[in-house]
């Protein structure tokens, strides 16, 4: 997955420590989300949001897809600036490579996306299925996935 040269997002900072964006970038990304929100509901549905990506990222329709389906957790069709904000950073991170510190910095909120039927647990299929989003090789999600195992119970 490649941020697309001259996008709005590749001007964004994402700190390298803590992978964040700064106070101003954050202010810079709300605007833009509220120009993206064309129905003034403060969300974002599925057609705005593949556009969007579509515009801004190399992804494929079912990957996008994906992508959605993941970051509205509750299934109202809409997904917030929390969320999207939280893409944001994850495109960043990605883009400045970064990735691996990004899970190790934000393993609770990177946890709560992944786990989609809420059962507290990941299976290593279901690590697989977002390995695009996180450009993570076959051995480097095993090894992550056995890091993250702390209970040893898959």
């Amino acid at each position: 997955m490649k941020l697309k040269q001259g996008s709005f997002l590749w001007y964004l900072y994402l700190d390298k420590i803590y992978c964040l964006l700064s106070v101003r970038n954050v202010k810079a990304l709300m605007e833009y989300f509220q120009l993206l929100d064309v129905h003034r509901k403060n969300t974002l549905n599925d057609v705005l949001f593949f556009h969007f990506l579509h515009h801004v990222t190399n992804l494929n329709r079912p990957q996008i897809m994906i992508i959605f389906d993941m970051l509205d957790w509750n299934a109202v069709g809409e997904i917030g600036f929390d969320q999207f904000y939280m893409l944001v950073c994850i495109l960043l991170s990605h883009q400045n490579h970064l990735e691996e510190q990004f899970i190790y910095r934000h393993s609770r909120p990177v946890f709560e996306l992944l786990d989609l039927d809420g059962d507290l647990r990941i299976s290593l299929d279901d690590l697989k299925l977002y390995n695009f989003l996180f450009n993570i090789k076959k051995q480097e999600l095993k090894e992550l996935y056995h890091n993250f195992d702390i209970t040893g119970d898959h």
